[in-house]
């Protein structure tokens, strides 16, 4: 039972009941790690007493899954990039953010797969026309962007059953995802240091 007070009165708990016991970090440190960095990006992305349904359930499956699963590293991608699309965050990997021209859909999942531009403060892919004056710019696999956009399309866990992200997206994923969400806030994330396995 909480009952919120206004101005600078602090909130009144009358009781509480413990409902789900989350236990991902009696499995290993890195899930415990991930469920804090659930938690952080819940409290840097969304309002303090603003209510949004669909984020508490994202939440609420992504702490279950990490009890239930060992695949940390695409549970914790799948909340980012979900979050940031129910928020309107999302990154375009469909068409570039300078000229909106849209992308093909080659996936090709081999090491010799062509780059493209993906600009972190733009927000998406930069085409090679518009490249010119972008700032911090990172060159991904074409494969990545796939993988990626596959992602952002699909339901949050219903179809957790596509192929696993290849070996050689992984880093290149990691790497983009922590820079976009760092960059969306103008800030690092205190967790980021001891998620550095994720993409193992």
């Amino acid at each position: 039972m909480f009952i919120a007070k206004s101005g600078d009165v602090l909130d009144l708990l009358t009781e509480a009941k413990l409902i789900r016991r989350f236990r991902s970090g009696q499995k290993r440190l890195l899930n415990l790690y991930a469920g804090f960095y659930v938690a952080e990006l819940l409290l840097r992305f969304t309002e303090e007493g603003f209510a949004i349904p669909d984020v508490f359930e994202y939440a609420r499956e992504t702490l279950e899954s990490l009890d239930a699963r060992d695949d940390v590293g695409e549970i914790v991608l799948r909340f980012e990039l979900h979050l940031l699309r129910l928020l309107g965050h999302a990154p375009s990997l469909d068409a570039c953010v300078g000229c909106g021209e849209v992308l093909g859909n080659e996936t090709n999942n081999t090491a010799t797969s062509p780059s493209i531009s993906f600009g972190i403060e733009a927000g998406g892919i930069v085409c090679e026309k518009c490249l010119a004056g972008q700032r911090s710019i990172i060159r991904i696999r074409e494969s990545t962007r796939v993988r990626l956009l596959d992602l952002l399309q699909s339901s949050f866990y219903e179809d957790i059953s596509l192929q696993p992200i290849p070996q050689a997206c992984k880093r290149e994923i990691r790497t983009l995802v922590t820079r976009f969400v760092c960059s969306l806030l103008n800030r690092s994330f205190d967790l980021h240091p001891f998620l550095e396995d994720l993409a193992l």
